[in-house]
Parts: C-alpha cells; structure tokens; sequence
C-alpha cells in the first residue's frame, strides 16, 4: 500500500483499538486476581480478640514496623510492582479524558488496596500494615502516568505519515511482539538489583567457570524455540522492507538482541549468564535465519499448525518432566490455583507463572490465525491449549521433584489467549491475504 504525502495521512492504526474491550477485561480479571492473590490461603477467622488485638497493634507510621525496625525493601518493591498493572490497564481502559482517568484509577487503586487491607484484619495470616497501602496506591499512580505518558507519545506519533508507513507491516508487528516475548522469556522474575556486590558476584561466577556446559537441559529448549521464532520473524521483517542481506542482518539483529538480553542477567537477582544459554540463543537465531529463506511470501497459515503443537509439547515436556525420574505413587494434582505459590516469594511466583504463558504464546499466536481470525475461535484454543497443559502437568505427577498444580495449565491458557488476542488485533490492522483453515476446508467443500 502506498500513502501519498501531499494528503492527510492515513490512520493506518485505529489508536481506540487500544481501549477495546479486552483491555477492559484485562483490567477488571487482574483487578480480581490482586483480591485473589492478597487474601490467598482465605484463611478468614471471625475472632473479635484477634481482630482486636490486630487493631491494638497496628502501626500508622509507614514504612516502619511496629518494633520500630525498617520495613523490608524488597516487600515495599513488591507492592509498588504489583498494582502498576492495575493503573496501567485502568488508564487504558478509558476512551476519553485520560488526564482525569490517571487520578480516578488512582483513587481506586487506594480503595481497593484499602478493602483489602481491612478483609486482612479478618485472616489469620495475614498483617494489616499502612506500608502495602501507599505502596500500592503509588504503584497505581506509577502505572496510570506511565500509560498516559505512552498513550500520548504513541498517538503523537502516529499523526506522521512516515511512522504509518514503518506501522503498515506485518512483519514489524510480529517482530515487537516477538521482542516483548523473548525479553519477559530472559529478564523474568524481573528481580533487578543496582547492588554492585550481587553483581560483581554474578560476573565472578561466570568467570570462575566459564564454560558452565552441562548435560541437564530443562528451559533451554524453550529458550531456543523463541529465539528460532524471533530470527524468523526478524529476518522475514527485513525481506519485507527490501534489505538486501535480509537473512544475514536477520541472523546478526536477532544474535545481538539475544546477547544483549543475556549479558543483561548480570543485573537479574535470582538469573546469572552462562555460556550454555548464549550457545542455544546463538544456534537458534541461526536456525531461525535460515529457514526464513525457505519460507515462501504467501504460505497458508495451517501448515503451522501441527509443527507448533509439536514442537510446543517438546519444548514444554523438557521444561515441565525434567530430569524424568519416575516416582512409584502418583502425586494428584493441586486444584487451588496459586495456592502452593503462595508459599514462595513474589518474584519467583512470577517467574513460575510467566513460564507457563510464555511457552504457549507462539502456540496460542498461531492457532488463532490458522483456525480463524474470529472470537469464536478462543473456546477452541483454550480447549486445546488447555488439554495439552493438563496433560504435561497431569504426567508431572509421576516425576521426582515435580508437583502438578492446575495454576500452570491456568497460565498456558492465559498466554494462549493473550497471544491470541493480539493476533485478531494485528489481522484487523492489516488485510490478510492468507487463507485460514475454515477458508480452506469450505473451498474443498466446494471443489
């Protein structure tokens, strides 16, 4: 498509898209899951001497204990995370008047925070503290300005004619979505420090043991297949804007990308590089060049399919049954979700949960383009997506070490979903010239 300069420019990207109805939903599922996660194990005890004596000891003063000792930093980090989501979304989700919404989803960031301080007085292990809210209110306010700020620059910028024409790609979107994978993929649980001796001890470890090469594979594989689909798209986006050495600036783009997230882990709290990980990066952005030249301009999107559940179910057993040492009784699965996280800190909460969705996001991408480019087409994909969970997490039951929880096949769900929402969304962008499967199968009906 070409765009002339000399008339208005074509809004080629409908910014209102931007608060549909999914980012609504969005925001409202993780408004529920913060009362779900802040009151989980739901241990309510109608005690008045408990609630009493909770109320005698409780302290006004922030960021101070009541034995007068500092508050812990990293509960206060935790706090501020958790409800930036919350105002982020909440912004979003207004079509109008976003200035007055980042004060208005702040507020209610602060009566939420608030209820749920108060059921906490309720709960047997719970402790009420002022410190969770003002950091949650602040984390609210964080995420609202930041969404008005991005919002803003975003719709800016889409006034020029020539970022519409860098936006009137395919490929380009792909390759975003792509990046946004692969970086939650290297960076998660997102536990960054500026502590120079944590990561003076990081760099002191890879340089002890360089080599750091070991048989024991579990997440690598995961790794490789999303950094295989990264340089695909990478190099497919290069072919699109006529770049000559589009394989080998795909494979060199992707390469630096991938080293530069990896290199980054020195700065990860509980992540440290390893030579093993750049070399799975490194061969797949290789493979990945590679078989985009093989990859035709116009291929009907259901061949992709049945490789993705695949190698999908590949990836995800490594990653899920490893060291795939048998038990002789079968562990039955958790049926609470988040109930057994709850017991681990935030972060590595996260890291557990973001696990489960990034590996069936390319899945999710994919299923949802080829089955149909219609909402209908999400029962199915949680269908699917949530057989092949459920059964890797139902096998996890006969594994040493391995304890089946439903709280990942919930997370392959979401990842799917999220996945597949984007897709409709980048199919409506643009106009799709590939067929899809209900397509195909009504024009093999006809012949």
């Amino acid at each position: 498509m070409q765009i002339d300069d000399t008339k208005e420019p074509q809004q080629l990207y409908d910014t209102s898209g931007i608060t549909s109805y999914g980012v609504k939903v969005l925001w409202l599922l993780f408004t529920l899951f913060i009362f779900y996660g802040a009151l989980i194990p739901f241990n309510f005890v109608f005690d008045n001497d408990l609630i009493a004596d909770k109320i005698r000891n409780f302290n006004w003063v922030p960021f101070v204990r009541a034995d007068g000792s500092r508050h812990s930093i990293p509960d206060i980090v935790q706090n501020v995370l958790f409800f930036i989501p919350f105002g982020f979304l909440g912004v979003l989700s207004f079509a109008k008047n976003k200035f007055f919404a980042v004060f208005l989803v702040t507020f209610f960031g602060f009566i939420i925070s608030l209820n749920i301080e108060i059921l906490q007085l309720l709960t047997e292990n719970r402790n009420t503290t002022v410190t969770d809210l003002v950091c949650n209110t602040i984390g609210g306010a964080i995420g609202a300005v930041a969404a008005f700020i991005l919002f803003g620059i975003f719709c800016l910028l889409m006034k020029s004619a020539s970022f519409q024409r860098t936006f009137n790609n395919k490929f380009y979107y792909l390759f975003v979505f792509s990046f946004l994978v692969i970086a939650a993929s290297s960076l998660q649980p997102f536990d960054f420090t500026l502590d120079v001796g944590a990561v003076w001890d990081n760099v002191k470890g890879v340089m002890e043991n360089p080599g750091q090469l070991t048989i024991s594979f579990t997440d690598e594989f995961v790794v490789g297949f999303h950094f295989f689909l990264f340089a695909v798209v990478t190099a497919l986006w290069l072919r699109s804007i006529n770049n000559v050495l589009w394989p080998i600036a795909g494979i060199l783009l992707s390469a630096s990308v991938g080293v530069f997230f990896e290199l980054a882990q020195f700065i990860v709290s509980s992540r440290s590089p390893s030579i093993q990980d750049l070399i799975v990066v490194l061969l797949g952005c290789f493979s990945g060049g590679v078989f985009a030249l093989i990859v035709p301009k116009k291929m009907p999107p259901v061949i992709w399919i049945v490789p993705m559940i695949v190698i999908t179910l590949m990836t995800a057993a490594i990653q899920t049954l490893a060291p795939f040492e048998m038990r002789l009784a079968h562990l039955s699965m958790g049926m609470v979700p988040f109930l057994s996280y709850y017991e681990s800190s935030t972060f590595t909460a996260i890291a557990n949960f973001l696990e489960g969705m990034i590996t069936y996001i390319p899945l999710g991408f994919v299923l949802q383009y080829a089955i149909s480019r219609r909402r209908s087409a999400f029962i199915l994909i949680v269908m699917i997506v949530a057989v092949l969970a459920y059964g890797l997490e139902y096998a996890q039951g006969w594994i040493e070490g391995r304890y089946p929880d439903i709280t990942d096949v919930i997370g392959a769900v979401i990842g799917a979903v999220i996945a597949g929402s984007l897709c409709l969304r980048w199919s409506r962008v643009f106009e799709q010239d590939k067929p899809t499967l209900k397509e195909v199968s009504e024009k093999t009906l006809v012949t």
